[in-house]
């Protein structure tokens, strides 16, 4: 059973069957255990998490790193879909560099149809 105060006003009880309390000392740590697999898909990129920020990047020289580095996103948005996990999508960072302007034409598509290229900064948070 849970409740809230605010004050000294009082919700009713009820309760609560998922989650982790707001502030608690679990919440983190199960977070990074739930998210510790989540580059088990990722065969040909470089990925790397930092608390709740995962970033993807891959140098691109031919069409078919591209085509890799598109792979493993969809491998990345597979896992969010087994793991209950959503994207930020507002939160997206997306970095393009280098001389071939060619290579810079593919896109990359995500789960949600979004567009990107090259670099990703994935923000994560849990669906309830």
């Amino acid at each position: 059973m849970q409740k809230v105060v605010v004050d000294e006003t009082q919700s009713n009880s009820s309760f609560v069957i998922s989650g982790v309390p707001q502030g608690s000392v679990l919440g983190p740590l199960l977070f990074l255990v739930t998210i510790s697999d989540i580059d088990q898909g990722v065969r040909s990129s470089k990925m790397s998490s930092f608390a709740d920020d995962t970033r993807i990047s891959r140098e691109i020289t031919t069409r078919e790193d591209s085509e890799r580095l598109q792979k493993d996103l969809e491998a990345v948005y597979k896992w969010s879909s087994e793991n209950n996990m959503v994207f930020n999508n507002k939160k997206f960072e997306l970095i393009r560099y280098g001389a071939n302007e060619n290579l810079k034409e593919y896109r990359y598509t995500t789960s949600d149809y979004r567009k990107f290229l090259s670099l990703l900064d994935l923000h994560m948070k849990r669906e309830e």
